[in-house]
């Protein structure tokens, strides 16, 4: 049985991040893909986000990286997601009020 991909977001939404979600945000008025799907916390064992499967450098350069720096890293997104273990721990975002 495979276990739950679901985690709280920081809007205090469950949302299922066992896929790659992108969508566009804006960087300087210009369209940008992001696989950012406002969960922003880390999991501590594969140093990724729980949500997108970045690491921290990546999420911190994201704005600064070419298009084609980022469209590498989100090829190789589906893939890391093997390696980011959901918890009852690190599901549930702590900061947003029930």
């Amino acid at each position: 049985m495979k276990s739950s991909m679901e985690v709280m977001n920081k809007f205090g939404q469950m949302i299922d991040v066992s896929s790659v979600t992108l969508r566009t945000g804006y960087l300087a008025g210009k369209p940008i893909k992001t696989p950012c799907v406002n969960v922003c916390r880390m999991d501590n064992n594969s140093g990724l986000c729980l949500g997108c499967a970045r690491d921290k450098s990546e999420i911190g350069f994201w704005s600064s990286m070419t298009e084609k720096e980022r469209d590498d890293v989100i090829a190789d997104l589906p893939n890391r997601k093997k390696y980011i273990v959901i918890t009852e721990e690190n599901k549930f975002d702590k900061s947003v009020k029930k």
